[in-house]
This record gives C-alpha cells, structure tokens and sequence, in this order.
C-alpha cells in the first residue's frame, strides 16, 4: 500500500512522457508511445488512469500492482525447494529489495515486464510437470504478454526453446512442435503492433478509454445526483 501511495507522479524521463501521454491518446507515429508501442503496458496504465487522474501515477500504480502480483509465482516456484514460510519469507526480501522498490514505482514498463517474467517463469516450470500438449501454450501466451509490455526481454524465449527441445525428446512429434510454433506465431502478431495496424491499435485504445472514463463520469454524475436530492429532501 506504501509503493501505491509514494508511486512517482512525475515523467521524469522522455520515454516516460511518451508513455505518460499515450494512455491520453495512443499513437506511435506521434511517439505516444515510442516504438514497438508496449501495449499490454498502456493497456494496464489506462485501467488504472479511469481512476487515478495523473497518467504518469496511473502508470506507475500499474508496475506495482503487476509486480506484487508476481509474489504468487515466486513463493510457487520456492516451494519445490523449502517450506512455505520460508518460500514466503525470501520472495518478501526480493520483493523489498531496493532496485525493485525503485523500478516499481516509476511510469516505465520494467516493474510490470519483472512480474510478467516471474509468470513466465512459473509457466515454463508448469509445462516441464505436465505433459499436455494444451499446457505448453502457457508460456507461450506469457511470453506474448511479456513482449507487449517490455521487448528488451526477448532473450528470455530461450526457455521456450529448451521447452520444446524436452517435449521433442519425449515425443517425438513434429505436430507437437508445428503447434507450439503456429501459436508463437499468433503471439507475436498480437503482442508486437505492425506498423500496418498502429492506426487500427491507436483508434481501439482510444475508443476503449473513452468509453470507460464516459461510464466512469455517468456514474460519478448519479451519484452526485442522488447525494444531493438526499440532501433536498432532508
């Protein structure tokens, strides 16, 4: 509750203003944001603007909320290892470590892409466990989602990779491997805007966030109402 409290209101940087002004209007050509667009990452920052006014605030709510939410993955992943306390206690130390306090609550993707890598993460570890073809789309939908909020983290496909290297050496089966690879396929298609779709992405942001702020103002308007007709009748 602190972090969402101290969450930094101010862009301090010029990739934050760009980030800061594309949930008012997303528009890659007018670098709001700058290229590849981040969308999951301007996505969450516009859930959270409907309701906090300051973008840059809003943003920074977000890497929050998404960062906590990966202590689910981390205490998951600790427990192969040592009891639940104990899980519990070190994702509390990692996730009050200094550096991550710091990225958190800033308005760029890097809290919200850690907390997406710690869900990718636990998802690689699901699909080792089970052996499905189903359950190896996980990660692969966790990774489209990393990649809509922080491209930098592409390297991280590598364990995709070992994945399906294990799955191959189960199975066999080339169908198995064509699937994986068809979904990847249609991950980057939609975690990455093509240049030839960032109108069709802009308008898309841009209507969903009007629509919402307009539900958003009705609702405010009738409570206001009802509150002073209360009052009128008292």
């Amino acid at each position: 509750m602190l972090e969402i409290y101290y969450a930094s209101p101010y862009a301090a940087t010029w990739d934050q203003v760009d980030f800061a002004l594309a949930l008012d209007r997303y528009d890659l050509l007018a670098m709001q944001p700058h290229f590849p667009g981040y969308p999951y990452f301007v996505l969450g920052g516009m859930l959270i603007h409907a309701f906090v006014d300051n973008p840059a605030k809003a943003l920074s709510i977000f890497n929050v909320i998404a960062l906590f939410s990966a202590t689910i993955p981390m205490v998951f992943l600790l427990k192969k290892h040592h009891s639940t306390v104990m899980s519990l206690f070190i994702s509390a130390l990692l996730q009050s470590a200094s550096y991550i306090m710091v990225i958190a609550g800033q308005p760029m993707s890097d809290g919200a892409a850690l907390g997406a890598l710690w869900w990718y993460f636990w998802s690689i570890e699901l699909a080792r466990k089970h052996d499905a073809w189903w359950m190896q789309l996980l990660p692969l939908a966790l990774f489209s989602l990393l990649m809509g909020i922080r491209l930098s983290y592409a390297p991280f496909a590598v364990a995709i990779l070992f994945l399906w290297h294990e799955d191959w050496k189960k199975h066999r089966s080339v169908l198995r491997i064509c699937c994986f690879l068809t979904r990847l396929l249609f991950s980057n298609l939609f975690g990455l805007p093509r240049s030839r779709r960032r109108k069709e992405v802009s308008n898309l942001f841009s209507n969903w966030l009007s629509h919402l702020r307009a539900a958003i103002s009705r609702s405010g308007e009738e409570r206001q109402q009802a509150t002073g007709s209360r009052y009128g009748s008292e």
